[in-house]
């Protein structure tokens, strides 16, 4: 089955079509599992992340004033919180099947050794996967994309909105 990772800068909506695309399936009764990250804000200023799994559930997993050995920038990732959401969903997904969401393969997700393991097996077993990843190369996105067939869509201003319309043929999806 097809795997796709959405590629763009930060705030170009990577996350607002992933969510888009579950919700529309959710909404045709098929199986969508996975998770999602969204910004915390406090006085207009960003303090942290939340993930959020399709299915229920969510969890502080990145904050300013965690004090955790894990950090990316200024924030404090807490790996267990993180995994409580996200291994579950992607879990589900492997045996379930259905679609898998995976909003993000980025830093703070890959401090979690249980998060790269699952992402592989989802990356070789028949489940669908559409994952959003940053532009930065990272070493473990690098072999992914070396060991699995793995296309690419770079989202931009020129194309995001037509991207939204179109999902069902990029996922190669039934309407």
């Amino acid at each position: 089955m097809k795997k796709i990772f959405l590629r763009g800068r930060p705030g170009i909506g990577k996350t607002t079509l992933i969510k888009r695309i579950a919700e529309e399936l959710k909404r045709r009764k098929k199986k969508v599992f996975g998770f999602y990250t969204e910004e915390m804000r406090e006085k207009g200023e960003r303090v942290g992340f939340k993930v959020k799994g399709l299915n229920g559930g969510e969890e502080i997993m990145a904050y300013i004033h965690f004090s955790t050995p894990y950090r990316v920038s200024k924030y404090r990732v807490d790996r267990d919180r993180f995994e409580k959401i996200a291994l579950s969903e992607l879990a589900k997904g492997k045996e379930e099947g259905g679609l898998v969401i995976i909003d993000e393969i980025g830093k703070m997700e890959l401090f979690s050794e249980r998060f790269k393991e699952l992402v592989w097996e989802l990356m070789e077993s028949e489940s669908p996967v559409i994952a959003t990843i940053p532009i930065a190369p990272l070493p473990f996105l690098q072999r992914l994309l070396e060991d699995f067939k793995i296309e690419i869509i770079e989202i931009d201003l020129t194309n995001r909105d037509r991207l939204a319309k179109e999902w069902e043929r990029f996922l190669g999806i039934d309407g």
